[in-house]
């Protein structure tokens, strides 16, 4: 086959076709040896296996309290902001998948190690899904050219490494719910390029109810603007007369059931008559009912022309939101995400939610050979290109300002991956110029994402509540069986808050009432050569922090019993107060 270029030829060609013909079969296949491969590695790195994120292991232990004492109903979560505990933001929808997930292991280990090894098929899932969400909408598009056999082959490749290594989300050791997100998103895309279809009734329908489990999802403003980004290409696409309205009002009422009935299942911790713009909660459930009430008018009105169609999604629009600002009050329905004392302390620090610098430059790099395809192309390719890059477009403004939505672009660069792809096999220059172009970009992007540890576990046993970082505090509580004070979410203002005026303590009496108050046992902050910098800096220690670090004037009533350079950890003696 090495010097024999035909062999070479026949052999991608026959691969090719295998692909395409059997993309699930071989999308389960590839994802399922790259994470065996990728947990292999993980494990003889650090010998042994972990979360990458401290999200994940709230989320196992939420499920070990479901399946310990099988209660549905939300309840307040008692290891943070301890003694009191704090209300988290989580629903159950990831719990379900979660726990389907872990039945297997369950026949032969105990709950927590199976709860935890079955988080780790949560994200793998979401990753064959979406690979094959993606393949599922481009086939219409890849059928038409002649040269798919041979292209297919690269476009599989191309697709698979991109979904994976430009972003982190569908990592083994990551179970989240962005890659719930991420094909919810994918599947949208998909059912999109597909109206045309016999099925696209079903295919609409199906798409409103998956937008809805994703603003069930954990977080609803993310499911929120899911659902009006599509239903804004939904709507452009039918003011030029390429649409029929008739899709997108079974995608509102898609969306609605789905709201409905996951606020039915699963209501806010506060009871069902709660209001709230993070969560799920009747809030949304109006929301979602105006919006499929306002589809069903639209349709009956049979508007002609483009001006009385925008002007009556206009009034429409304005008309809902007037009657649900006098229906919740303005203070309501568009509450503040977070707490002033929340933003101060806690969301100023955390990565995510500052504005992007290198993906947006990425993103609007690729936006511009998007257009290069779409104006310069020999071939007409509106359709195909112009929808995927619409969702680019409007993500980009969020992305721009927040970096935890730069994964909510991928997908749509996923699809013109794939486009660009075949461009590569036309005959003309200037397309596989482009395409050069595309490749390099591709290649600076993608890199490939090290899961590392989020602290040392060659720890002392602690008991009791531990003062820590907000960060790792969930995997403290997983791992030593701890309460913990703060946490990394916008609801624990009271841990966050008490949290951040411990570490920064200059008072001695203020800080042990602090102490106090949460039952503090121990003290435990993970060694940072920076932080040890910064405070170096200082003439004199002034804050708890700042003593732990360096070492001195440390309070006669903390025990040192750290026996490692990489880490801080100190016992509270109440006996000597």
């Amino acid at each position: 086959m090495k010097d024999n270029p035909l062999m070479k030829e026949k052999f991608t060609d026959i691969l090719s076709q295998s692909l395409f013909r059997h993309y699930i079969l071989w999308s389960i296949i590839t994802v399922i040896l790259y994470n065996l491969f990728d947990a292999g590695t993980t494990y003889i790195t650090y010998n042994r296996f972990f979360y990458v994120d401290t999200d994940c292991y709230t989320r196992a232990l939420r499920i070990l309290d479901w399946l310990n004492n099988f209660q549905w109903h939300e309840k307040i979560f008692p290891y943070t902001n301890y003694p009191d505990g704090e209300i988290l933001h989580f629903t159950r929808i990831n719990d379900i998948i979660w726990t389907f997930l872990s039945l297997p292991f369950m026949l032969f280990l105990p709950l927590k190690e199976a709860v935890f090894f079955g988080g780790m098929l949560f994200s793998p899932l979401f990753f064959i899904l979406s690979l094959i969400t993606v393949f599922w909408g481009l086939r219409p598009y890849l059928r038409r050219y002649k040269n798919i056999k041979t292209s297919f082959f690269f476009i599989y490749v191309f697709t698979f490494i991109f979904l994976n290594k430009l972003t982190n989300i569908f990592d083994f050791n990551r179970p989240d719910h962005h890659s719930l997100m991420f094909f919810i998103l994918c599947f949208n895309i998909s059912t999109v390029l597909r109206c045309n279809s016999r099925h696209a009734a079903h295919y609409f329908f199906g798409a409103g109810i998956l937008t809805g489990c994703g603003i069930w999802a954990s977080s609803a403003v993310e499911g929120f603007i899911l659902a009006g980004i599509t239903l804004t290409v939904l709507c452009l696409k039918w003011l030029y007369n390429s649409l029929s309205f008739n899709l997108i009002k079974i995608y509102g009422l898609g969306l609605f059931v789905a709201v409905l009935t996951a606020w039915l299942l699963n209501p806010p911790y506060e009871g069902y008559l709660n209001l709230d713009n993070t969560r799920l909660s009747l809030l949304h459930v109006v929301v979602t009912g105006f919006m499929a009430l306002s589809f069903i008018i639209l349709q009956q009105l049979n508007l002609p022309t483009f001006s009385r169609k925008i002007t009556a999604l206009v009034t429409a629009a304005l008309l809902s939101a007037a009657l649900l600002t006098d229906l919740f009050g303005y203070n309501t329905v568009f509450a503040p995400v977070y707490d002033e004392k929340v933003e101060e302390y806690f969301i100023s620090i955390v990565v995510e939610m500052q504005p992007a610098t290198f993906y947006a430059i990425g993103a609007y790099i690729f936006i511009f050979l998007i257009f290069c395809l779409l104006f310069f192309g020999k071939k007409k390719r509106t359709p195909d290109v112009i929808i995927p890059a619409l969702f680019a477009l409007f993500y980009l403004p969020l992305a721009l300002k927040l970096q935890r939505f730069t994964p909510n672009m991928i997908p749509s660069l996923v699809y013109l991956n794939a486009i660009m792809v075949v461009t590569f096999f036309s005959r003309r220059l200037k397309d596989k110029i482009i395409l050069f172009i595309y490749i390099i970009l591709q290649i600076y992007f993608i890199s490939s994402f090290h899961g590392t540890p989020l602290f040392n576990k060659n720890i002392p046993p602690m008991s009791g509540t531990v003062l820590s970082s907000i960060f790792i505090s969930p995997q403290l509580i997983y791992e030593q069986n701890v309460n913990a004070v703060g946490s990394p979410y916008h609801k624990n203002v009271a841990g966050i808050v008490d949290s951040h005026l411990m570490w920064s303590a200059t008072d001695e009496n203020k800080l042990k009432a602090l102490l106090r108050k949460h039952h503090i046992t121990c003290i435990y902050l993970v060694y940072h050569k920076k932080a040890e910098e910064d405070i170096k800096q200082k003439q004199y220690p002034e804050t708890l922090q700042d003593r732990i670090i360096m070492n001195k004037d440390i309070y006669p009533w903390l025990e040192n019993h750290s026996a490692d350079k990489k880490y801080y950890f100190y016992k509270v003696n109440y006996q000597d107060f």
